[in-house]
């Protein structure tokens, strides 16, 4: 059977790139119903219509093209074809007759989507849309998700309801809600007072579930287990089943004790824990309170308090030695932050790093509470000072590339620096102070800039690199005054040309009053003839 494949990559929904298939065959295949493996999507353009129907694809992610009629000369033009009408001359040819075939035929999808044949065969006549068709694909699956997710949430809350009767007897959708609604009314009548903190949280979790309904159920839990859980708890309390506060607080502490990022002994001893620690246990059987309790104690809590003690002297520990690191490249910060200043030099560079920096510094150094915390944790599972999980890390990489960065920044300052012109601005000053930095920047040392620029040399560089306003013409003015001088002019003259002269240094010692002012005299313009 003739048959060839084409990448299609589509923007995702989270506007990542999805990357999906075209299969172009000239007859179905049962297995394509399922679907390109490692593929996002895959849409099946037949190039002649079914002898027999076929059936509707089996995976939300497939979609067939079914023409009116038979289709030839479908072309690739290139290895991938990108979503959009301009990428599109890169992948996939198809000639008008073709395009009428496929607008005038049928797609076939698992479930409804949201575009026609003809509005993906419709326009150009060359480059079918087909970037359209595998984003209603994707979104399609997006759906699907959550549906599935959402019942899910459904069947925790109506097992919740019902355990340990089999989920038959469940009521469904809005009367499921109306009964958790009648249940958390009377738990709260039935509610100890003053009432244990966990208990009191999972009462407000549902009665915001039991008044919001379904919306509410991904805003509220994580999963449907801790949903069903909250209603057993709820059940437990109801009829006042003995240890039901406790058993509550024992889950908190298993739910807030975040495990390492990566997978371990104590990850799978949470998982477990959990499992055991259930109020459906607790419910039909209040005996095996004294077993749950135990489980906690001796399989997860000793073992996690060790971790997480180790944990959180090694973080703090690091985080001092970052927060060195960070220390010895304040002088960069420094300096590029002058330079920022620095307008004469051009626009600012760095900026985003040196407020990452500045965020970085700012962090705590230590823990104010490591002296206490291993009995503070015998009540919560982190710290309540730091609230480090196990699952946190110093941000040493993310550090060392935002100092990279500002290495970067200064560096390119320092190349406007060097360049030849500024170079001649502030050579013509001289002085030691001024040698030294020039030898710096022609060296292209940044820790010798960072470490010789401070606040009373850049007011000086300012100074020196500001654009020279043109100073007034002073034999000019005094050919205005005096056209003409006789000997009787020659006082006046002389004095007007003094009163100039002085007038014109005062203004520059008002404007620049680190620089020693001076006055360039220079003839009038000749008049033009």
């Amino acid at each position: 059977m003739d048959e060839r494949h084409v990448s299609l990559v589509v923007a995702g929904a989270q506007g990542q790139p999805d990357t999906g298939r075209i299969v172009i065959a000239s007859s179905w295949r049962p297995d394509m119903s399922r679907g390109e493996p490692d593929s996002a999507f895959t849409i099946v353009l037949l190039t002649e219509p079914p002898a027999a129907p076929i059936p509707l694809p089996s995976s939300p992610a497939v979609a067939v093209c079914v023409p009116v009629r038979r289709v030839r000369a479908v072309r690739e033009v290139g290895a991938a074809y990108r979503a959009g009408r301009k990428a599109a001359a890169e992948g996939l040819h198809l000639p008008r007759a073709a395009m009428v075939a496929y607008a005038g035929g049928h797609i076939l999808a698992a479930g409804a989507i949201t575009v026609l044949p003809r509005d993906i065969f419709g326009g150009d006549p060359a480059h079918p849309r087909l970037d359209l068709l595998a984003q209603a694909l994707l979104k399609r699956q997006m759906e699907e998700g959550e549906d599935e997710k959402l019942d899910s949430f459904w069947r925790a809350l109506r097992s919740g309801l019902v355990a340990p009767r089999p989920l038959e007897a469940a009521s469904q959708g809005l009367d499921a809600l109306a009964r958790l609604r009648a249940l958390v009314r009377r738990a709260e009548r039935a509610m100890p007072s003053p009432p244990a903190p966990s208990v009191a949280r999972a009462l407000e979790r549902l009665r915001d579930v039991a008044e919001g309904g379904a919306l509410r159920f991904g805003a509220r839990y994580d999963s449907p287990v801790e949903l069903c859980e909250d209603v057993l708890l709820c059940r437990c309390l109801e009829k006042g089943v003995a240890g039901f506060q406790e058993l509550a607080d024992l889950r908190e502490y298993l739910t807030g004790a975040v495990p390492p990022a990566d997978p371990s002994e104590l990850t799978a001893d949470r998982v477990m824990t959990l499992e055991q620690l259930s109020f459906a246990t607790l419910l039909s059987d209040p005996g095996q309170l004294e077993s749950m309790r135990s489980t906690f104690h001796k399989i997860f809590r000793a073992r996690y308090r060790r971790a997480y003690l180790e944990h959180h002297r090694r973080y703090w520990q690091a985080a001092a030695t970052l927060d060195s690191l960070l220390a010895e490249a304040q002088p960069t910060a420094d300096a590029l932050a002058r330079l920022n200043t620095l307008r004469e030099l051009g626009s600012a560079f760095g900026s985003g790093a040196l407020a990452e920096y500045r965020r970085l510094r700012a962090t705590p150094r230590a823990c104010p509470a490591a002296a206490e915390l291993e009995a503070r944790l015998a009540e919560r599972p982190i710290c309540p000072a730091c609230g480090l999980t196990l699952a946190d890390s110093p941000p040493h990489e993310y550090a060392q590339d935002v100092l990279r960065q500002l290495q970067r920044a200064l560096g390119r300052q320092q190349a406007r620096l060097a360049s030849e012109a500024i170079h001649q601005i502030l050579a013509q000053r001289g002085g030691e102070r001024i040698e030294q930095f020039l030898k710096v920047v022609q060296a292209s040392d940044l820790r010798g800039l960072a470490n010789v620029l401070d606040d009373d040399l850049l007011a000086f560089l300012r100074e020196l690199l500001a654009p020279k306003a043109s100073p007034p013409d002073v034999l000019e003015a005094l050919s205005r005054a005096f056209p003409s001088v006789g000997d009787r002019d020659v006082e006046a003259a002389v004095e007007e040309f003094r009163r100039l002269l002085q007038a014109t240094l005062e203004d520059q010692r008002r404007s620049a009053p680190r620089r020693a002012p001076q006055v360039r005299l220079r003839p009038p313009a000749a008049p033009s003839s």
